[in-house]
């Protein structure tokens, strides 16, 4: 019996779907192990921050902003932080609490912004640098606006305190003078000194108002077996955001003086000054052994030492007692920029009332004669 042809052509049209189902079943089990089973992760050092910007806002003219970001090892390779580096130096900084990150590590970036150095809309940047191949630089952005607002000005003065010549176990007294040249109250809120100087408490010890000032009382001992040039400070340290420490340096010349238990002056001045660029300094030198009669060392020479820097300097010594003439005198000597010599003298020793008298001819130091008529 024939077939109808509707059926058969039914038949052979649905002959593909079975091959189509099998295709479509096996493209179905390789999406579904594909999906199960992810990519090989890159191995390496990976670097994971949990922020990438830094946003202040606003603040005022003053003081320290900080912030923390933490820092991750999300690789299998230890991560090494290099360097950090900053577009302003002056004003942002930052630091790694460890440089070194084992995988799944973590560490801390501290950032700081010194506000009290810039002004207005701010736009910086920090870079850290790692060992990670996908990233070996990675920006972190620091913005934010800074307004000027009132703050303390300090200065002070003199910067720099000369005690001059000083004989060992003298002391030197001397002011120091604070002046508040800002907008803000000042505080003094330390004073530290070096060895050998001794300050009080600032004259009045309450904040300086605007235009104020205060007085800080200090003093120089030049110590025994501390001879020399004079190398001391004082730290003034403040509330002024941007000079929060001033530093007042002290020198001077410290020398021997006359010997123990003896009335040895020199008449005149032991010190010559020019514009303040040096000193000469004549100390005695004493012998090894006491001089006959007397139970005090000899003084065998005159020690001179020129701290002036481009003047020579030529002295000549004579000795005598009380208002005789002199009994003997040195030769003249030449003493070059910056050099020492000894002067030696035939006086046995300084009696009580004997009297050395030293003439100092500096040629750079000659008054200038009168103008013509």
């Amino acid at each position: 019996m024939r077939k109808p042809r509707n059926q058969e052509v039914t038949r052979n049209g649905l002959s593909w779907l079975p091959g189509f189902l099998i295709v479509l079943a096996v493209l179905g089990v390789l999406a579904v192990n594909s999906y199960a089973q992810p990519a090989t992760a890159r191995p390496g050092p990976k670097l994971l921050l949990s922020a990438d910007a830094w946003d202040f806002a606003q603040v005022n003219q003053g003081p320290t902003l900080t912030k923390e970001i933490r820092v991750e090892n999300a690789g299998d390779e230890p991560l090494e932080i290099t360097a950090v580096e900053s577009s302003c130096p002056t004003c942002v900084t930052g630091r790694a609490e460890s440089k070194t990150l084992p995988p799944t590590g973590r560490t801390k970036l501290v950032l700081k912004f010194f506000s009290a150095n810039v002004e207005g809309k701010q736009a910086k940047h920090l870079t850290l640098r790692t060992n990670d191949p996908a990233q070996p630089e990675k920006k972190i952005a620091v913005a934010g606006v800074v307004s000027k607002g009132p703050k303390p000005k300090i200065k002070v003065e003199p910067e720099t305190w000369d005690v001059g010549l000083v004989a060992e176990g003298d002391v030197r007294h001397g002011r120091l003078m604070v002046r508040n040249e800002g907008d803000a109250a000042l505080r003094i809120t330390g004073l530290t000194p070096s060895e050998g100087v001794g300050v009080d408490a600032p004259e009045p010890s309450d904040d300086l108002a605007p235009g104020q000032t205060a007085t800080i009382k200090a003093d120089f001992l030049a110590e025994r077996g501390k001879r020399g040039l004079v190398r001391a400070h004082v730290h003034v340290e403040s509330n002024d955001p941007v000079h929060p420490t001033k530093v007042v340096q002290v020198t001077g010349y410290v020398h021997g003086g006359a010997p123990d238990g003896s009335r040895f002056r020199v008449q005149g001045s032991g010190t010559v000054r020019t514009d303040a660029t040096g000193v000469v300094v004549i100390e005695p030198v004493l012998g090894e052994a006491l001089a006959p009669g007397t139970r005090k060392a000899a003084v065998k020479s005159l020690r001179v030492t020129n701290g002036l820097p481009d003047t020579a300097v030529t002295l000549r010594v004579s000795f005598g007692k009380g208002d005789e003439e002199a009994r003997g005198e040195a030769g003249a000597r030449t003493v070059g920029p910056k050099e020492s010599a000894d002067i030696p003298i035939a006086l046995p020793s300084l009696d009580a009332d004997a009297t050395l008298t030293i003439r100092i001819h500096l040629p750079a130091l000659q008054p200038k004669p009168p103008p013509a008529q």
